[in-house]
Parts: C-alpha cells; sequence; structure tokens
C-alpha cells in the first residue's frame, strides 16, 4: 500500500503542497531574526539609501542583493517589527521549493526515488526555517536551485540564450552571497566541456568564456570590487575586522575523525562545552538535521528549554540510516564522474547529457562544501560548520539520496520499504517539532 502511493505522480506534487503549507503555517510563528543580524543592513540601507561597507557592520562582507530586494517589504516595518520583510523570504522559500520539485520531474529517476528524497526538501528542519528568516540564506537556496536547474537546461539545449541566463543568474548569484563563487570554476567548466564535445573551435570557446564572464562580473562583481578599492584585497569576511575570538575549536585529528553520535543523542543542544563544539563531522551532522542544536539560533524556545529538547535526539537517531545512504549516494556519483570523464567523447548523447548534469551537481556540492570547511579552518571558527552555509547546493543531497535509492530498490525490496519508513517517521517527526513549538507559543507556555 505505502510503496504504491510512494510510487505515484500524485504523491510527488502533493508533498510540494504540503512543503508550501508547512512553510507558511512555520512562516507565521517563527521570529524573523535568527542569531545574524542581517535586518541590520535592510535598515542601515532604508535610513541612509546608501549600502554598508564591509567594514561598517558586522555583517556587511555580504553582497547587497536581498537587502535591496527587501527594501519595498521593509517600507512596512520597522527595526523590531520584520514580518513584512520576513515574508520576501517566504517567497524565496516557495520558489525554491517548486524548483527543486520541477527539476526532480524532469530527470529519469524511479518516482519512488523522487518522493522519498523530495521529503528532504520538504520538511528538514534546518533548510526549512534557513529559508524563512530575514536573511541572504533564502534568496542563496533559491539562486542555487535556480542555477541547478539552468544548468540542466543548457546541458539539454545547448542555446546561446540559455547559456546567457546561466551566466546572469551565477552573476545574481554572486550579487547574493560570495560563498557562489565556488560554483563559478564548475560551471565555466560545464561551458568549457559541452563546447568541447560539439567540436567547437579553440577561438570560440574563448569567446564564449569571455562573453559569459563579463556578464557574470557585471552582475555580480559588486563586493569583490568594492573590498578591493577600500581594503585592498576583494575577499574579507566580517571577521577580519570584527573577530570573535575564543573559538579554538581545533584539537588536532580529533576534530576532523571525531562522531560521537552517542554522546549528540544524549545531549541534543548545544553549548560551549558541547563535544560537538570540537568535531567537525559532528557539527555538520547536527546542523545538518537539526539546528536547534544550537539553542540560540531562533526564537523558538520550548525545544531550547524543556525536554522537549529530545525530539532531537529522535531526529538524530532516524538521520543515521538517511545520512548513509547520503553517502552512499555520494559513492555513486564519485564513480559516476570517473566514469563519464574517462570515456568523454564516446558515450551516446542522450546518456552524456544525464550524466554530466549528475557529476555537475555533485561537484557543486563538493565545491561549496569545500569552500565552507576552508573558512571554518583558516578562521577556527565552530560557526563555518553550519549545513545552511552550503545549502545553496542542497539539491546535490536530493540527488545523492534519488540515486542510492535507485540502486538499492533493484536489491532489496525490503531495505527500501525499512527506509521508506523512515523518511515517513524523520518527516513526522519534524511536523511534531513545529507543532510544539507553535503550541508554546500559542498556548502563552512558561518557561519558569
Amino acid at each position: 500500500m505505502i510503496k504504491r502511493i510512494l510510487n505515484s505522480v500524485r504523491f510527488l506534487r502533493s508533498l510540494l503542497w504540503v512543503g508550501f503549507i508547512l512553510r507558511i503555517i512555520v512562516y507565521i510563528f517563527l521570529p524573523p531574526a535568527n542569531s545574524d543580524a542581517h535586518a541590520e543592513i535592510v535598515n542601515y540601507i532604508a535610513q541612509n539609501h546608501s549600502l554598508p561597507l564591509t567594514r561598517q557592520i558586522f555583517l556587511a562582507c555580504h553582497p547587497p542583493l536581498y537587502y535591496l530586494l527587501a527594501q519595498p517589504f521593509y517600507f512596512f516595518d520597522t527595526p523590531t517589527e520584520l514580518k513584512h520583510t520576513q515574508f520576501l523570504s517566504l517567497i524565496f522559500s516557495c520558489v525554491n521549493l517548486y524548483l527543486i520539485y520541477n527539476l526532480l520531474r524532469k530527470l529519469p529517476i524511479p518516482m519512488l526515488s523522487k518522493n522519498l528524497s523530495f521529503m528532504l526538501a520538504v520538511f528538514s528542519y534546518t533548510y526549512l526555517t534557513y529559508s524563512l528568516y530575514v536573511s541572504n540564506d533564502p534568496l542563496s537556496f533559491m539562486m542555487g536551485t535556480w542555477i541547478i536547474s539552468k544548468v540542466y537546461d543548457y546541458i539539454q539545449d545547448q542555446s546561446l540564450k540559455n547559456e546567457r541566463f546561466l551566466a546572469i543568474l551565477t552573476g545574481l548569484a554572486l550579487l547574493t552571497k560570495t560563498t557562489f563563487i565556488s560554483f563559478v570554476p564548475i560551471i565555466l567548466g560545464v561551458l568549457i566541456l559541452v563546447r568541447f564535445r560539439r567540436k567547437d573551435s579553440g577561438l570560440a570557446i574563448l569567446k564564449a568564456l569571455a562573453g559569459f564572464s563579463a556578464i557574470m562580473l557585471v552582475l555580480g562583481s559588486y563586493k569583490l570590487l568594492e573590498n578591493w578599492y577600500y581594503e585592498g584585497n576583494p575577499f574579507v569576511h566580517n571577521l577580519d575586522f570584527f573577530p570573535l575570538g575564543g573559538q579554538d575549536i581545533y584539537q588536532g585529528i580529533k576534530s576532523v575523525i571525531n562522531f560521537n553520535l552517542p554522546n549528540l543523542i544524549e545531549n541534543p543542544v548545544f553549548d560551549e562545552i558541547h563535544s560537538s563544539r570540537h568535531s567537525y563531522p559532528l557539527m555538520l551532522y547536527a546542523t545538518f538535521w537539526w539546528s536547534k542544536h544550537i539553542s540560540f539560533e531562533n526564537g523558538f524556545e520550548l525545544a531550547a528549554k524543556t525536554n522537549f529538547k529530545y525530539v532531537g535526539s529522535v531526529i538524530y537517531m532516524l538521520a543515521f540510516i538517511p545520512t548513509l545512504l547520503l553517502a552512499h549516494g555520494g559513492l555513486l556519483l564519485c564513480k559516476k564522474t570517473f566514469m563519464v570523464l574517462k570515456n568523454y567523447s564516446l558515450q551516446k548523447e542522450e546518456t552524456f547529457k544525464i550524466d554530466f548534469f549528475y557529476i555537475t551537481v555533485f561537484l557543486l556540492l563538493l565545491s561549496s562544501i569545500g569552500f565552507t570547511i576552508a573558512a571554518g579552518i583558516k578562521y577556527d571558527d565552530w560557526p563555518f560548520f553550519h549545513s545552511r552555509l552550503f545549502s545553496h547546493a542542497f539539491f546535490g543531497f536530493v540527488l545523492m539520496m534519488a540515486m542510492s535509492l535507485e540502486v538499492i530498490s533493484k536489491k532489496s525490496n525490503f531495505f527500501i520499504s525499512v527506509f521508506a519508513w523512515i523518511m515517513i517517521l524523520l518527516s513526522a517527526t519534524f511536523v511534531f517539532y513545529f507543532a510544539g513549538e507553535i503550541w508554546a507559543i500559542v498556548s502563552g507556555y512558561s518557561f519558569t
């Protein structure tokens, strides 16, 4: 019965609507601001009619597109009341979910795999909540998925129109968040390989690269040029000017290999002495599945101040098997990457197009994770090891899970049934968590 439902196109469409409704409900109750004061930049622009320099405000290291788009919404708000501005994030969140749904529909993946992997995007706590704050994350998530979707269109139809549109999106993404720099070499590589495969001349490829880069840089280089002019370095971070100090998370090789999941399950809410603070993999795991692990991340307080926090323990236990499937999907895509590049000129066109798209998505995710971890190591700062910082490439995780499920479904009906129930229970647990926090707000629950 459950497999028949999960095999239906209608269920994928139903998940989309459930995702919309869930985002609207959470938006109503979720405080607009998280622990990062992005609204300060929105307010600065509204008050001064100019953009802040990187040294002026703690988060002014970010490019300005989100803050500029937020201005018409902020007109109806105040520095302490940001619900209209947050509505812009809700729009981006819903558009992003639709882009994931639409892209999944196009891919030649079994419907069961599509539905189960789409649940990851629909219900995931971190991905959902961080798409709803007054922050550049919602726009970043949407732009990342839109670029990936346009990469698919470009590989399928290698027209100049699609190439130019991809350049525009990449430029706008750079104007949203500097982390999109990790996308640039991969996308330029796609352009080169696509044109090389269709036997364009070297001169034609160089002209295409020049045209693409010109569009991308004209649209996206504002913050880099500002930093170069005022700081002498295009790549600066707020921690270069406002060091937090005292992070010291690196403790040698154990910071790289420590994955004490039982400790995380026993103590699901982060504090300054929590073992995950010094563990890269544990911090990434915790924040990927339930960023309430960091208790001050938002205004939801029930899990931060009561035993309701153990909902997080349940999430961490249920998420272990899906994490293994993500790892398996990653290995499959690694293998596919080597095979495609090894037999680059020998593959049939249709097979090549879809395989090339898969490995492009995978490389975009890897480059984004690598960029984030490199920054975390440079600044020795635990907030960098937060999964939201590479969630603009979140579709890569959806694809990894879908790829793994497609392979496993051919070998074991039993395991697929077990995993389906795990994903259903995990999704239900996320919904239960949101319901509990909303109940606490509506009922006026006292934490004293």
